[in-house]
């Protein structure tokens, strides 16, 4: 009974009341029907995917770019709901301050991420998932969406982002990339050599599983020791 209290005030402290409350009910619900169900909130169970290789701790530390949405379609909201923080970084403000409001421990920074520093437009869709910085992308999916609006931007790279925020060296569990489009980008605006990621997860379309070495992520991450471990529809996890 102890376990179970605690747990509810852990939930009650991390997100705020609708949501908690919400949660703690479905979960109830779950209970009192004897539902046995891996609960995953990314979108193709990238979380549930992630338990297998993530270490089994309650205060990990992650860095989600491209975060979207503080629990629809998150790569982290599942760890966060077992006590992890992290980093989380959108262009889109209106989802920053989602952040700033619903995930308390987290550390949200609205920023276009890539490897240079450059002014740039942000094409912000009603459908904010295929938000992106890259004209070629905006051109591909605009015919199919409801366009919203241009943001001019200042870029800045994840390792700017990083020393702002964390202590040089700093472990991080988890880097996951998913900015339509603009993914090679951002990753090498991180240094592997001084933050080395255990685990990172990032969006890959159409990846040739008989020669992953067609691809210029793959081969990347191979000069600095990463190796494919898995894929799941669109993310690879390295």
């Amino acid at each position: 009974m102890k376990k179970v209290i605690l747990q509810i005030v852990f939930i009650f402290k991390s997100l705020r009341f609708l949501y908690a409350l919400k949660y703690l009910l479905v979960r109830m619900g779950m209970k009192l029907l004897r539902l046995k169900m891996n609960t995953y909130f990314s979108q193709t169970a990238e979380d549930v995917i992630l338990e297998e290789y993530l270490p089994k701790k309650s205060d990990g530390f992650y860095v989600d770019v491209g975060c979207n949405d503080p629990y629809y379609l998150s790569n982290t909201f599942k760890l966060y709901l077992k006590g992890w923080s992290g980093i989380t970084i959108d262009a889109n403000r209106e989802l920053i301050e989602k952040f700033k409001y619903s995930r308390k421990r987290d550390i949200p920074v609205c920023a276009a991420v890539s490897n240079e520093i450059k002014e740039v437009r942000f094409y912000n869709f009603k459908q904010d998932h295929y938000n992106t910085i890259e004209e070629n992308k905006f051109e591909e999916v605009k015919k199919d969406l409801e366009f919203r609006n241009i943001s001019i931007m200042q870029t800045r790279t994840l390792n700017d982002i990083l020393n702002e925020h964390v202590d040089r060296g700093t472990e991080i569990d988890l880097l996951t990339i998913d900015v339509e489009g603009h993914d090679f980008y951002v990753l090498k605006s991180i240094s592997l050599k001084i933050y080395s990621p255990k685990i990172i997860v990032i969006e890959i379309h159409q990846l040739n599983l008989n020669n992953i070495f067609e691809n210029e992520i793959v081969n990347y991450l191979k000069e600095y020791n990463y190796k494919l471990i898995g894929y799941s529809t669109i993310n690879a996890f390295f």
